[in-house]
């Protein structure tokens, strides 16, 4: 076929991609156009049934372009040697032998695979898929796999007439989930909450937060067991025999810095308690993943408000202890120039504390000169005396 389109042609056929592959190929078929500028896909087109959404005009074009006429037959011709190309050496290859157009060729394939009992077949296979799909953490079975697995399931479902309601779709997405990591179950609790009704809207919002908590694929188990020795057993995919999906639960874990054991330790950085200041030099020896772990934990924003808090109290006492120091100086001072006999100013104006605060004006009454000697004697030993902010003796 001359390829006419971007869109990219068809893979070899396979027994049990089936219903992908024939979606494929009207895709495919639906972006290659005729000498008339129709769609080769009205060759093979069900006359019941959408196979893929289109826009409106192609739809239409498809829908209403003849099956019959010297143009069809070229266009047959055309389909024919696609599907022939895709199937040969395949067990398909037997259902169309002896077909001579490209629609019946089509159709033979389609009585075949999507016959009743095939259609039993693949309905069973796609509900022990979905019994058997689970999702645990990243480092053996991506969350975006998980949620392809599971809508591939509901498409063949959906196929052979047997479809799942959206909310059931959405259950099945979330009860599926097993795992312990905090802030996934916090997600999982939000879209159970706000997605309810749309499967593709939840498996959208927790693909996102999914990818923001862990943008990387080589994911640490410790970022979801909490620092505890991954279980073999741990498995997030189960095959309808039993086998295990991925590459037998053993992931490496994530390459993003020096890990310990146990993920406590990060480039010789403590990090069990993320919540602690983290001094520049220690900051910098830090993955970015560690960093963002470390910013996004939810106690540590709450820590850092206690803090900010306890700071403002200081402050304040400190304000208090600021402004009696300056009180008490001010008595003192008083006293001392009373003892002097030199008369102290009616009101004194204490300036403002780096605070903004000011105490209030302190007045003073003058003192009556003292002209006794015993007065004169004592001086020494009034100026020696000390007073606190309310004017006690200390």
């Amino acid at each position: 076929l001359k390829d006419e389109t971007t869109a990219a042609k068809p893979k070899e056929f396979k027994y049990e991609n089936w219903p992908e592959w024939e979606t494929s190929v009207y895709i495919y078929l639906s972006s290659v156009l005729n000498t008339l500028g129709v769609p080769l896909a009205y060759v093979i087109r069900k006359d019941d049934i959408d196979v893929i959404e289109l826009d409106p005009r192609t739809k239409q074009m498809i829908d209403n372009a003849p099956l019959a006429g010297a143009v069809f037959r070229n266009d047959s011709t055309r389909v024919l040697s696609l599907l022939r190309s895709l199937v040969n050496g395949t067990d398909a290859e037997v259902w169309m032998k002896g077909s001579n157009c490209g629609r019946v060729a089509m159709q033979q394939l389609q009585s075949h695979y999507d016959g009743d009992a095939e259609a039993d077949k693949r309905k069973k296979g796609a509900e022990a898929d979905l019994k058997a799909l689970f999702y645990k953490h990243e480092a053996v079975f991506p969350f975006e796999k998980y949620i392809n697995r599971m809508k591939k399931c509901f498409n063949v479902m959906e196929k052979y007439k047997k479809p799942y309601y959206e909310e059931d779709k959405v259950n099945y997405l979330l009860d599926k989930i097993q795992t312990t990591h905090a802030g996934v179950r916090t997600h999982v609790d939000i879209c159970r909450a706000s997605y309810s009704k749309s499967f593709t809207q939840a498996s959208t919002y927790l693909s996102r937060e999914i990818s923001r908590m862990f943008p990387t694929s080589n994911v640490s188990s410790a970022q979801f067991g909490k620092g505890k020795k991954r279980d073999s057993r741990n498995v997030s995919e189960v095959g309808r025999n039993g086998g295990r999906g991925g590459r037998g639960g053993r992931g490496r874990g994530g390459r993003g810095g020096n890990h310990n054991g146990n993920g406590n330790v990060v480039n010789g950085v403590d990090i069990s308690d993320p919540t602690r200041y983290f001094s520049k030099e220690e900051w910098s020896k830090l993955d970015g993943d560690t960093r963002k772990r470390i910013l996004e934990n939810p106690d540590r924003a709450n820590k850092k408000k206690a803090r900010a808090g306890s700071n403002v109290s200081s402050i304040v006492t400190a304000s208090e202890e600021e402004q009696n120091r300056l009180v008490a100086s001010i008595i003192n001072g008083v006293m001392n120039a009373s003892a002097q006999n030199v008369a102290p100013p009616e009101s004194v104006q204490v300036p403002p504390s780096r605070h903004g605060s000011r105490v209030s004006a302190i007045k003073f009454q003058p003192s009556q000169s003292r002209t006794d000697a015993s007065a004169n004697d004592n001086r020494s030993q009034i100026s020696g005396i000390s007073y606190d902010h309310l004017g006690n003796r200390l």
